[in-house]
């Protein structure tokens, strides 16, 4: 296993990189900055074909984080042998593992990266190391070296910034395709929140509700800005939600969004999103969640506010959008 990671002189990652990286570059991700720290987390279950090459991407970076936390979620391939590579060679690469259990895309993911981010948290803070920011990267997602550097740059320029990420890219037939999704929605890969940003609206929750689409909202119900910025790439491996097959993942989604209270106005329109890629049977999949959650009139969440605001607040947003207006919160179709 380690003379595999070894022998990986070309990756992804190098491959994806928008330029090729100067030796001053890579003199400064030698360390982490400190004037600029981030914790960074990252779930992995059985990902011991993808890790390696995540982890190239991540040790390269032009700014390093102050603590890598990779949360090893009850693997039972060669991921953890991957893990203590790592760790063995950068003192700033943390993890812990966690039982086996029953996986799911929302509240067992969310349990998961929300134990990273306790663990990174104690960590740092016990170390009395600062930083500035939080992200999380998943196992599946190989960023370009300038990543977060990138990312940092667009906080620095807009200090209503809280939330942001870069665009997320499929390799199509030996070319980058970018996902199609809301240009100004932070993607749940790839993300980056600044630190009053994160503990503000309550770090990262775990609930049966998309993490991702929670947090995106609680952040602008603050008054902070959110924004995917497209030009700066993250290359995700496999297709979204589609770690349990597509058809159960998008049947998981369209059941978390009936419990995030969402308008059917938003239902129809990602019915349509959903549909109008390949494979189109996502779209259906979506509406069947959805609608099987709505005959069985299973709970909704019970944030209030969460709730006006995906049944009123964000069919305004996408309207707005769909006639090229700025939306007033920031963002539309999730």
């Amino acid at each position: 296993m380690r003379r595999a990671i070894g022998m990986r002189s070309r990756t992804l990652a190098t491959r994806i990189a928008s330029q090729t990286m100067t030796s001053v570059e890579m003199r400064k991700a030698s360390e982490p900055d400190k004037d600029k720290g981030y914790l960074l987390v990252t779930p992995a279950r059985n990902e011991a074909r993808n890790l390696a090459d995540v982890a190239d991407s991540i040790v390269t970076q032009t700014l390093l984080p102050s603590a890598w936390v990779i949360v090893d979620d009850g693997s039972t391939d060669g991921t953890a042998m991957v893990i203590g590579e790592l760790q063995r060679k950068r003192k700033w690469i943390i993890s812990t593992r966690l039982p086996q259990q029953r996986r799911d895309l929302h509240l067992h993911y969310a349990l998961v990266c929300k134990a990273g981010f306790d663990l990174g948290i104690r960590y740092l803070d016990a170390q009395q190391v600062g930083y500035e920011f939080l992200g999380l990267v998943d196992a599946d997602t190989i960023v370009e070296p300038r990543f977060f550097e990138k990312l940092i740059a667009e906080f620095e320029k807009d200090s209503r910034l809280g939330l942001a990420s870069g665009g997320v890219f499929y390799r199509r037939k030996g070319r980058l395709v970018l996902e199609r999704t809301d240009k100004k929605s932070p993607r749940g890969t790839g993300r980056l929140w600044k630190k009053s940003c994160f503990f503000e609206t309550g770090g990262y929750t775990a609930s049966y509700a998309p993490p991702d689409v929670v947090s995106n909202a609680k952040a602008k119900l603050l008054s902070y800005r959110v924004n995917q910025f497209q030009s700066i790439v993250a290359v995700q491996t496999r297709d979204t939600s589609s770690e349990e097959g597509l058809w159960v993942g998008y049947a998981m989604k369209g059941r978390s969004w009936h419990y995030i209270n969402a308008h059917p106005l938003l239902i129809l329109m990602n019915v349509i999103h959903f549909s109008s890629q390949s494979p189109r049977s996502r779209g259906m999949a979506f509406f069947l969640g959805y609608f099987t959650a709505f005959l069985q009139r299973q709970t909704k969440i019970e944030d209030e506010e969460l709730r006006r605001y995906f049944w009123r607040d964000r069919p305004i947003e996408v309207i707005e959008s769909a006639f090229g207006k700025e939306p007033s919160r920031g963002a539309t179709q999730e």
